[in-house]
């Protein structure tokens, strides 16, 4: 299984990856010869776009990349997945601080969102993802091979709802463009089980996905989203970022009705400081 998760950048940094599983991927920049960040500015892109926000990076991938592998996963520089499938007892003496992390996500019983100005812990994620053994590496794969998708934690509340919460100045804009999301949700899915929005959040437009479905999720969503940029030029910045990850729930509820089997789960995540990531 070929399997890559890029970290989504708008700048150069110096705690860049570049593993057999991670990748680092800076959007709109050129980057030095030395570097091992990836850049969007080459190929079919929108990295002029900043309305996009991390969608840029994920528009990248989908237009050049995607037939080099069977799953791509998305995270923000500051944001990242908790996958560590090394034992505790080997991970302890590493850091106890992401030791403790682990606990306090097992604990919760479900998937969290671990808010932490700790600028070790955050270094010691990434070093650990730079020591990851190829043992460890193929332990990562076979989980994610497991499921179909998986995503951040959701918010349960429904969308409209929680996008005119946080962004109450965009509420006619919101009204105004989903006849077109579910115009364009249709064509892609003519025997339809459930309309977008669905009745809950995705979140932070981070998810792993098996290519086959990312690719037809970014054939729903992206032409829609090309055109309501053109269409609304003074839209607030990152909209439609902000727009897409409140429609990936819908994506999810309508292939669980398509595919008993669907097998997706919501991963535990950091949330960094930005002060801890510089």
């Amino acid at each position: 299984m070929t399997l890559k998760i890029f970290s989504c950048h708008h700048v150069v940094t110096s705690h860049e990856l570049s593993t057999a599983i991670y990748q680092s991927l800076v959007s709109g920049r050129e980057v030095p010869a030395d570097s091992q960040t990836w850049t969007d500015i080459a190929g079919e892109n929108i990295s002029t776009r900043e309305k996009f926000s991390e969608l840029r990076h994920q528009f990248y991938v989908w237009k050049n990349l995607l037939n080099d592998y069977d799953y791509v996963g998305f995270e923000h520089y500051r944001r990242l997945f908790c996958l560590d499938p090394r034992p505790i007892n080997t991970a302890l003496p590493i850091s106890p601080e992401m030791a403790t992390s682990r606990a306090r996500f097992a604990l919760a019983g479900s998937a969290m969102d671990l808010e932490t100005d700790s600028a070790k812990l955050f270094q010691d994620v990434i070093r650990t993802r730079r020591h990851f053994t190829d043992a460890d590496h193929e332990k990562i794969s076979a989980y994610i091979k497991d499921h179909d998708i998986l995503f951040a934690k959701p918010i349960m509340q429904p969308a409209r709802d929680n996008f005119v919460g946080s962004h109450s100045h965009s509420l006619e804009l919101w009204d105004e463009i989903m006849p077109a999301f579910k115009q364009s949700w249709h064509k892609i899915f003519p025997t339809s089980f459930v309309e977008p929005p669905a009745a809950w959040s995705g979140y932070l437009n981070m998810y792993i996905m098996r290519t086959e479905f990312f690719y037809e999720y970014m054939s729903w969503i992206m032409p829609v989203l090309l055109e309501l940029d053109d269409h609304y030029p003074a839209a607030a910045a990152r909209v439609w970022g902000h727009v897409a990850e409140r429609l990936l729930g819908a994506y999810i509820v309508q292939k669980t009705m398509e595919r008993p089997s669907f097998r997706f789960k919501a991963l535990p995540h950091f949330t960094f400081g930005r002060a801890a990531c510089a």
